[in-house]
This record gives structure tokens, C-alpha cells and sequence, in this order.
């Protein structure tokens, strides 16, 4: 920070300045410690719930204000049988399981898109410019990459949906895929579109 303070002689008239410069460096630093901690996951550094409520209000925003913007889609992703996980290998393997699903997803998307774990063994991305076919593709192509990178044995459900302005209704859309991918057996991915009846 840089304070400049001016010295006025009898006259009135500036007679000269004194400049001072603080260093905030540190301060700096710490602020963006304390940024990441609020919006970061701390298992998995992540994104958060927060941060993704953020990123979801201010894309079904941009979609209330300009309805004509491409298509956003909305997936979200559930760790199959974590509890059964937890319970016979311990809470150990469990964080390592969700820490390699973590980094999968974030690894096998677009740089553009926004990954955030939302709950314990739940994840959520946000794709935009990316149509139903084209999000289809990308999660499938995700679903896989999970069960391939450990001993098969870890597999995800995906639920996914088209993102409205009504982001509370696209959210239930794609909780309700998530669902769909649940009781038809699981590790598959399945779609709510934003215009069926949900009731």
C-alpha cells in the first residue's frame, strides 16, 4: 500500500509530500488462505456446497437474464455402496476413495466446467455450453474412468439435467436422475429433463 500525505508551508501552498509504502504481502496470503478455506473442500480441496450454490444461482442467473445462452447441464455424482466401504474397510479407505474419485472427475473434465464435492460421498459439476447429447457423452465417459481407476470395485451414479433459471427445480431434476441411476442398479448414468413432469 502506498499513502502519500502533502505538507502545506504558512503559504498555503504544498511545500512537499511524504510517501510511505507498507508491505501487505502477508496480508494478502492470508486472505487468500482464509478464501480457499471457506470455499474449498478439505479432503479433497475441491470445491465446496457453498462455493457450488454460488456457481449454480449465478448460472441460472445468466440464463433468467439471457434465456437464449447455451445450454448449461447440471450432473451429480454419488459414490455406489460407500457405506458398505466405511464400514468393512474403514474410514481411511473411505477418504482415499473419495480423494481418487475427486481427482478423476476434476481430471476428465473441461477446465471451464466446475466440479465441488456437496456432501459426504456426493459430487456435483456444473457443465456450460454443453447440450444433453454432449453431457451424456462426458459422463459416461467420467462413470467409466472411475470404475477403471481402482481394482473396479468403486463405481458412481450419475443423475443429470438441463439448467433452468429455476435452479432449485433443475437441482431436484438432477437429484431425481441420481435416484433413477440408484434403483436401476447402479454405476449408470440417467437423465431428468428439465421439462418433465417432476411433480
Amino acid at each position: 500500500i502506498m499513502r502519500i500525505q502533502a505538507i502545506m508551508a504558512k503559504s498555503g501552498k504544498v511545500s512537499y509530500y511524504i510517501t510511505s509504502l507498507v508491505d501487505i504481502s502477508e496480508r494478502k496470503e492470508l486472505e487468500e488462505k482464509l478464501r480457499n478455506l471457506s470455499e474449498r473442500d478439505g479432503l479433497t480441496n475441491l470445491w465446496n456446497r457453498r462455493k457450488f450454490e454460488e456457481q449454480l444461482a449465478q448460472h441460472a442467473n445468466m440464463l433468467e437474464r439471457y434465456p437464449n445462452t447455451p445450454t448449461t447441464c447440471l450432473a451429480l455424482f454419488d459414490i455406489d455402496h460407500f457405506k458398505r466401504i466405511n464400514d468393512e474397510m474403514g474410514h481411511d479407505e473411505g477418504d482415499r476413495v473419495i480423494c481418487s474419485v475427486a481427482e478423476t472427475l476434476l481430471s476428465g473434465v473441461r477446465n471451464t466446467d466446475f466440479v465441488a464435492r456437496v456432501g459426504g460421498e456426493e459430487f456435483a459439476v456444473l457443465m456450460p455450453h454443453t447440450t444433453i447429447q454432449e453431457a451424456e457423452v462426458v459422463l459416461n465417459r467420467l462413470r467409466v474412468a472411475v470404475e477403471l481407476s481402482g481394482d473396479g470395485s468403486v463405481t458412481v451414479s450419475v443423475g443429470y439435467s438441463d439448467l433452468t433459471a429455476d435452479r432449485t427445480r433443475s437441482y431436484k431434476c438432477a437429484d431425481i436422475a441420481l435416484y433413477e441411476s440408484k434403483s436401476a442398479g447402479r454405476n449408470r448414468v440417467s437423465i431428468c429433463h428439465s421439462f418433465d413432469d417432476i411433480a
